[in-house]
């Protein structure tokens, strides 16, 4: 038979994904022992130490993290100010950060020396876990997305790492300067984070507006291609046509590289073939490269470039 404490604290639990736990339950008067009866007769399933759910509800990714948290934070010996967040692969996930996110992996960053013993979870202890480093998504306690770039950059190269920075900040999911900060203040011991904190100083890489094109940069210097002149305005009889990934004057020859976050609507895609007919005209070459490409297919992108160059160069000369 369920008491009155049971009922108000499995009630209680609707604002928590339906995840509870003991500590709560026995300020409500539940007891250890029905605790104990509960999960051993499989009524209860435990999905941490203390923390429980009513067999039969829906058990998802969040509810899990949703546990992991109310693990640490509810924990009779948890050191006084201890703060916990959903972090790296998890918080990418949560932040709809693809390139970094795993849903099938468990993270969370806790402050204090003693680590807590968590089932199926990662749990990374940070010195500096501040707190404007965390805010609230979907009711989870999660890093922000510049701290979770931050957190992620030790384990991806650095064209990863930087790649994840403009997802954030294309995304709108935190500014250039706002990254750059946080990046200075946790370089210390944090492999590629003294790299973001330089690539978004904002005197660095002006040139450069998308991660897809410092890998085009790469590719087209790997090639042995000329280097081109980047972000450039064309006009035609001081009328502004456009404004051009990447220019390989004197030669007429133009790269567009197309991101997915940028060119993959309708919209933009019809505005792009107008543009491109009005820089035919002047006698502009316009090579359009996508992300796939650039990225996975690098020598097609130097063979089509190299030979649209060859092909202006006997005009050049004439």
């Amino acid at each position: 038979m369920t008491t009155a404490a049971e009922r108000n604290l499995i009630g209680e639990s609707h604002q928590t994904r339906g995840v509870f736990t003991r500590r709560r339950g026995i300020q409500l008067g539940v007891t250890d022992d029905v605790f104990d009866r509960r999960i051993a007769s499989g009524a209860w399933l435990s999905l941490q130490p203390g923390v429980c759910v009513v067999t039969g509800t829906p058990v998802s990714h969040r509810t899990r993290l949703a546990a992991a948290l109310m693990a640490v934070s509810d924990a009779d010996d948890r050191p006084r100010g201890r703060i916990a967040a959903v972090s790296h692969s998890s918080a990418a996930w949560a932040h709809g950060l693809q390139r970094a996110a795993d849903a099938d992996r468990l993270e969370i960053t806790v402050t204090g020396r003693a680590l807590p013993i968590l089932v199926g979870v990662e749990v990374h202890r940070s010195v500096r876990l501040d707190r404007c480093d965390v805010r609230g998504r979907d009711g989870l306690a999660t890093t922000t997305p510049a701290r979770t770039a931050i957190d992620m950059a030790p384990r991806m190269s650095r064209h990863q790492a930087l790649a994840l920075v403009d997802d954030v900040i294309g995304m709108q999911r935190g500014g250039t300067s706002w990254v750059h900060r946080r990046a200075v203040d946790l370089a210390k011991g944090r492999r590629n984070v003294a790299y973001l904190a330089r690539m978004t100083h904002p005197d660095a890489a002006g040139e450069f507006r998308s991660w897809l094109e410092r890998a085009g940069s790469q590719v087209f210097r790997q090639g042995g291609l000329p280097r081109p002149r980047w972000n450039v305005s064309i006009y035609r009889d001081a009328r502004l046509l456009g404004v051009v990934d990447a220019l390989f004057d004197p030669a007429p020859v133009i790269a567009e590289l197309d991101g997915p976050r940028f060119h993959d609507s309708p919209g933009q895609q019809r505005r792009d073939r107008a543009r491109d007919r009005q820089l035919q005209i002047p006698g502009y070459a316009v090579l359009h490269f996508s992300y796939l490409e650039i990225v996975h297919e690098p020598a097609l992108v130097i063979s089509q470039l190299a030979d649209a160059l060859s092909a202006h160069r006997p005009a050049l000369s004439r």
